[in-house]
C-alpha cells in the first residue's frame, strides 16, 4: 500500500483557493501516467479552504464573536 498526498492552489479572482487531499492506494491502482482514480483511495482526506476577499467576508465580525464567548446560543 501506498500513502498518496496532492495539493492543487487555484487563484480565482483575487481569491486564493486551497484543495488537499490524501489516502491510501494500491500500488496496482497507480496508471501508467501516475494518475491516481479517485474512487480507489482509502481513507481519503479531503479538505478545501480558500484565503481572499470572499472568505474574509464569511467569517463572523468580532461583535457577535464576543457575544457567543459572552452568552452562547
Amino acid at each position: 500500500d501506498l500513502f498518496v498526498e496532492g495539493h492543487k492552489v487555484i487563484l480565482l479572482n483575487e481569491e486564493e483557493l486551497h484543495f488537499y487531499i490524501s489516502g491510501v492506494v494500491r500500488q496496482t491502482d497507480v496508471q501508467p501516467d501516475n494518475s491516481i482514480r479517485s474512487s480507489v483511495i482509502a481513507d481519503a482526506q479531503v479538505e478545501f479552504s480558500g484565503r481572499g476577499v470572499v472568505t474574509d467576508q464569511q467569517s463572523p465580525g468580532w461583535l457577535y464573536r464576543f457575544m457567543d464567548k459572552v452568552k452562547p446560543i
